[in-house]
């Protein structure tokens, strides 16, 4: 180190003179890629719960999570209230997880969906894995499209 030169992490002299590693440069690339991964994760997961928001917003007195595997089996079967307030008890019971939610909460969803305040004039599209995202068409009115899958991508 210099003379009359300090550093406000005494580690840094060590770091500059020792060139990283093979294994400390993949690994730093592997934190990288996660950091993404999570990223895009919560990215998901916030489109999913404003979608949620939007289109059943009653949704969350039954499942407290909107994101759960238990919540995404029910929108995923689905995807409208209008689908849901129509489909039979012997559909609603597939969709759950365990015993979760009860027959009694199945019923009580069902009834929020008939007298939901969310949105009734959007059109979904739902592609199973993937996000929904959405697009503008020429006449500027809202619509829903799925992304495709990086492997189909043309």
């Amino acid at each position: 180190m210099e003379k009359g030169v300090q550093t406000a992490d005494p580690l840094q002299a060590a770091r500059r003179l020792a060139p990283p590693t093979a294994a400390a440069a993949q690994l730093a690339g592997m934190i990288h890629h996660r950091d993404e991964l999570i990223r895009e994760r919560t990215q998901r997961k916030n489109k999913l719960t404003a979608i949620c928001d939007e289109l059943f917003p009653e949704l969350t007195r039954i499942y407290e999570n909107p994101n759960s595997a238990a919540a995404l089996a029910l929108r995923t079967a689905f995807p409208t209230p209008a689908t849901l307030a129509t489909a039979s008890l012997s559909a609603l019971q597939a969709t759950r997880r365990g015993a979760y939610p009860s027959t009694a909460k199945l019923v009580e969803v069902q009834q929020l969906a008939t007298q939901t305040i969310g949105t009734h004039r959007m059109t979904l599209r739902v592609s199973v894995g993937w996000p929904l995202s959405r697009t503008n068409s020429s006449s500027n009115s809202r619509s829903w499209s799925t992304i495709s899958p990086p492997w189909r991508a043309k």
